[in-house]
């Protein structure tokens, strides 16, 4: 699997952050530029595709392309940090490694996965987060109509505090010249559950940056990103702070708008 890249972005990021619901509101990426964008690597893999019932949402099957599924751990040295110079972005203290033990439940991809283990060690503004892309091959790439999916699992650590969930924000970038962000809703993530999730996102509804320059546009894909962020509570004194943390993340593909669950 490979791509990615991400900003600060949750209310935490880019304004009042709250989490009074437990929940963090769609971010906007305040810096969509091509952070190590054109130096990107040309060894992507041109993808697998396969007929997997699990991508369907109709009881059908689907073809779902799998661009990166670490089945050996080549693909894993191809990521590329989203912002290394961001305040508080804990990506190059991190270790990124492959797992031939562990892999998500996909039916068509192989056992394997990519291992993270990130430093995380407090609430801070803006929040300590893991923000890493991978670089399509044959960018440009059209995914007009496409929804981009992967899956991923906290082993330990993170964000402790169910009231104040840390989160994933996955997201892309458009036009080799731009480099203009798009991305999904902030996504929670439950620490204390240690399963494979998969999480996806349909290009088409992608909340663009506030400094793009253009809209995203899912037609002039270069680039897939994850940020893993620690978010910001209310009141950081009142809930345990974040921990070092291991996720494993795995099978990064995408699949027709209509077959999306």
């Amino acid at each position: 699997m490979a791509l990615l890249s991400i900003r600060n972005s949750c209310l935490a990021i880019v304004g009042s952050f709250a989490f009074a619901t437990a929940a963090c509101a769609s971010g906007k990426d305040d810096n969509a530029g091509p952070t190590n964008g054109e130096g990107g690597s040309e060894n992507g893999t041109g993808g697998k595709t396969g007929d997997d019932d699990d991508d369907s949402g109709t009881g059908g099957t689907a073809e779902a392309v799998r661009l990166y599924t670490f089945t050996d751990d080549t693909q894993v040295y191809l990521y590329q940090p989203g912002n290394a110079t961001a305040t508080n972005d804990l990506t190059t203290a991190s270790t990124f490694s492959w797992d031939s033990q562990d892999g998500a439940p996909d039916k068509v991809a192989d056992a394997g996965s990519m291992r993270i283990e990130a430093p995380f060690s407090e609430y801070t503004q803006p929040d300590q987060a893991v923000d890493f892309q991978f670089m399509l091959d044959g960018r440009p790439v059209d995914l007009t109509g496409k929804t981009l999916f992967l899956y991923l699992k906290v082993d330990s650590g993170f964000s402790p505090d169910p009231s104040a969930p840390g989160g994933l924000m996955f997201y892309a970038k458009s036009h080799e010249t731009n480099w203009d962000w798009g991305q999904a809703p902030w996504m929670n993530i439950d620490s204390a559950n240690h399963n494979w999730r998969k999480y996806t996102f349909k290009l088409a509804d992608a909340e663009s940056g506030e400094t793009n320059k253009a809209p995203f546009d899912p037609s002039q894909v270069m680039s897939i990103g994850i940020k893993l962020d620690t978010g910001s509570p209310s009141d950081p004194t009142a809930v345990d702070p974040p921990a070092p943390a291991t996720f494993h993340l795995d099978t990064i593909g995408y699949m027709d708008d209509a077959a999306t669950p």
